[in-house]
């Protein structure tokens, strides 16, 4: 019974990481329109009201894509971390920086076809701290009780 109760704890921690870092994003992107040397993240909502009526579209459509690039990396660590107990806040915020922005070096038309700019690594840089704030999210709800033995309070 706690085996099923760990594997619903991975599945809803998962899951609420996931709009986690969709809210971070939005946040720390918000911050980096403000600076002087901004690219002009929220131009696109300027573009047409039909963007706004197309957004949960796009939103559904993120959280898919969240979804499947996220599925092997993190079922690997959840699965590694309930088998070792491994209950540190810091390795879950870590693996989450690095899958963030090793993702989106991986993906972006910014660094598909050339070296980083500024703008890239400024925006490889938000999304590891989103990364960071959506692996805090997992730790919080399911990964500070990990592993698949009883143990009498959960580590720090």
């Amino acid at each position: 019974m706690r085996i099923v109760r760990r594997l619903l704890a991975f599945l809803i921690g998962w899951m609420a990481a996931i709009p986690a870092f969709f809210i971070a994003m939005a946040v720390f992107f918000g911050i980096a329109a403000q600076m002087s040397a901004q690219p002009g993240y929220w131009v696109a909502m300027a573009v047409s009201p039909v963007f706004l009526v197309s957004l949960p579209h796009l939103a559904l459509f993120g959280i898919i894509l969240a979804v499947v690039l996220t599925a092997v990396p993190v079922m690997a660590l959840g699965l590694a971390s309930e088998a070792f107990g491994w209950r540190s806040v810091w390795l879950f915020v870590f693996c989450s920086v690095g899958l963030a922005a090793w993702q989106y070096f991986v993906l972006t038309p910014r660094t598909l076809f050339g070296p980083a700019d500024f703008t890239a690594m400024l925006e490889a840089g938000l999304f590891g701290l989103a990364g960071g704030v959506s692996g805090f999210v997992y730790w919080a709800i399911a990964g500070r009780c990990a592993g698949f033995r009883k143990v009498s309070e959960p580590a720090a």
